[in-house]
């Protein structure tokens, strides 16, 4: 196994992780998400898909956002489902 796929199985499993601990509102969830995304865009950047590394990149930029949001304003325990009026 050589660095390149040991470095798609760690992103794998952090983009996991992430999902996982999202379903639980855990904070960490970001740093997962982060992580495994900046994996994938050096994975990308490495095999020279262009496009797809400017994706990843834009993914750990959200998920620094998505952090930054859940770390100073919490995340709300309440959630009001509606319908919409045309279902």
């Amino acid at each position: 196994m050589d660095w390149l796929q040991t470095i798609e199985i760690i992103s794998v499993l952090l983009n996991l992780l992430y999902l996982l601990l999202l379903m639980r509102e855990n904070i960490w969830c970001w740093v997962c998400g982060i992580a495994g995304s900046a994996l994938g865009a050096l994975l990308m950047f490495h095999t020279k898909l262009y496009s797809e590394t400017i994706l990843y990149i834009f993914y750990v930029a959200i998920g620094v956002y998505g952090w930054y949001v859940w770390h100073t304003r919490g995340i709300e325990k309440t959630f009001h489902i509606t319908r919409w009026s045309g279902m």
